[in-house]
């Protein structure tokens, strides 16, 4: 974690970079990311804080946000305030594309399709690697067990699509993925197989 020149708050995931001068000048507080962080922007109208981040831009004034840029793709899930994804100057050769995303929205920009999304944001479970907590509120089982393999790295698979429609409502703090089946089998009724790659999860699911 960092303080900026101009205030601004930002938490480094491993395995990133973030460059910024030692003094912001000119109209735009500019720097430029590699790989994931968290900014908490300081407010100041004047000076919108724009961040180059692979094929992307994002532009703010003061609020909070987690960004990743992987292979020139780009997330932003906005915790406070609204931000602008855009895409990167260099791109430019024709009208540019660009969406605002308010506070519990996320955007994404796909550098091969070089399409921009919009989305619900999560922005709870995109701080995972800072956090260490996982919240889930009425989420479908299949989406569960995708952002536990997501940010657990292990591979766990559902034996039939009813499993699937399961909702779970739980929080899961610094969780191993042994722990997380437990309550999962626990709450629905459910059998976790475990062979040398993968976890299977096994019952009559839901509804």
């Amino acid at each position: 974690t960092d303080t900026l020149p101009d205030g601004t708050v930002v938490t480094l995931n491993a395995h990133s970079r973030l460059e910024y001068p030692m003094k912001f000048a000119g109209k735009e507080r500019q720097v430029k990311l590699e790989g994931e962080a968290f900014f908490d922007v300081a407010h100041d109208p004047a000076h919108p804080f724009r961040i180059h981040a692979g094929a992307a831009d994002v532009r703010v004034l003061g609020t909070s946000f987690n960004l990743r840029v992987r292979d020139e793709d780009v997330k932003v899930d906005v915790q406070t305030g609204t931000v602008e994804l855009c895409e990167a100057d260099s791109l430019a050769d024709r009208p540019q594309q660009r969406i605002l995303l308010k506070a519990g929205t996320a955007g994404s920009y796909d550098v091969k399709s070089k399409v921009l999304k919009k989305e619900q944001g999560e922005v709870e479970n995109a701080l995972f690697w800072k956090t260490k907590t996982l919240v889930f509120r009425n989420q479908p089982l299949q989406q569960v067990v995708a952002q536990l393999n997501a940010v657990l790295g292990d591979s766990i698979q559902l034996e039939n699509p009813a499993i699937g429609r399961c909702a779970l409502s739980t929080t899961f703090e610094n969780p191993s993925i042994a722990a997380a089946l437990e309550v999962i089998a626990a709450t629905f009724n459910l059998e976790i197989i475990r062979d040398e790659k993968h976890y299977t999860v096994k019952g009559n699911g839901c509804n």
